[in-house]
């Protein structure tokens, strides 16, 4: 049987998410469901959100409503709670319940990379939706971590709901420009600067730190940032954001359909995305 899903963000344009679904759905062998990117701005949010209630099984959310969607929910799972975002909703039974599955995501990434960064110095760029299911995850690792944010306030609030659920964490809040001069071991930018509008800016000159082996930046189009591109010149390991794309996709699915999208499916699905990349 027919049925609906899609991704609400505005930009919305450069999503890659429709490919993704349509791929794992076809594999799973749900050909028939469709999978829409849909340009909704912040004023339309809350209509748009009572339009899907009724006629979507479950849909995606990107920048920049990742924590505006959330009082438009019913529930929120555990997930979604502790990071205070959501990107993915599932719809039954007139109710939307907000789920999170861009921390998994993250760390799923990470762990594709064979990059081991528990217990590193983290410099983490942003404090939106992104940055904060990030956030989680380093935390979880054990990592030290500095947020840096264009206002300095987003950064200590997040800082502080951070310290509220891991009380041993060491973490502190700066304005982008006391990032220079800082020793770090890895910088992850959760912030659209490099993309869109901002493409071929940097959220932070990497020139100006310290001891960064590692640079991931969360933005997977373009495939190569400036950021990236920087971190490769001074000898980092570089990642973008494309396989945290897939695997909290593959996430999402599995939240909506409640059952596990096999690992090859997402190793297929990433390695298209990559050859198209290259291409394109």
């Amino acid at each position: 049987m027919q049925k609906l899903y899609g991704v609400v963000g505005d930009p919305i344009s450069h999503s890659l998410s429709p490919v993704i679904h349509k791929q794992l759905f076809q594999m799973t062998g749900r050909e028939e469901h469709i999978y829409a990117a849909l340009h909704i701005r912040a004023a339309q949010l809350p209509a748009a959100v009572e339009i899907l209630r009724g006629n979507f099984e479950g849909f995606n959310v990107t920048i920049p409503h990742k924590q505006a969607v959330i009082p438009l929910l019913d529930e929120l799972t555990a997930a979604a709670a502790r990071c205070g975002a959501v990107n993915t909703i599932k719809s039954g039974g007139g109710r939307l319940v907000g789920h999170n599955t861009d921390g998994p995501g993250f760390t799923l990434a990470l762990q594709l990379a064979g990059w081991d960064i528990a217990g590193s110095r983290v410099l983490l760029v942003g404090a939106g939706g992104a940055a904060r299911a990030a956030a989680h995850e380093l935390a979880e690792m054990g990592c030290t971590l500095t947020i840096a944010n264009r206002t300095l306030a987003g950064a200590a609030a997040l800082v502080q709901e951070l310290q509220a659920w891991y009380p041993r964490l060491q973490a502190a809040a700066v304005a982008l420009e006391e990032c220079a001069g800082g020793r770090y071991d890895v910088v992850v930018n959760a912030t659209p600067i490099g993309m869109g509008l901002y493409a071929g800016q940097l959220p932070v000159d990497l020139d100006g730190l310290q001891g960064v082996e590692y640079v991931y930046d969360l933005i997977y189009s373009p495939s190569q940032t400036e950021l990236l591109r920087q971190g490769q010149a001074l000898g980092c390991r570089v990642l973008n954001g494309l396989p945290m794309l897939v695997y909290q996709a593959a996430l999402a699915q599995e939240f909506w359909l409640g059952e596990p999208i096999p690992e090859p499916a997402i190793c297929q699905v990433l390695a298209l995305l990559e050859e198209m990349s290259t291409h394109g």
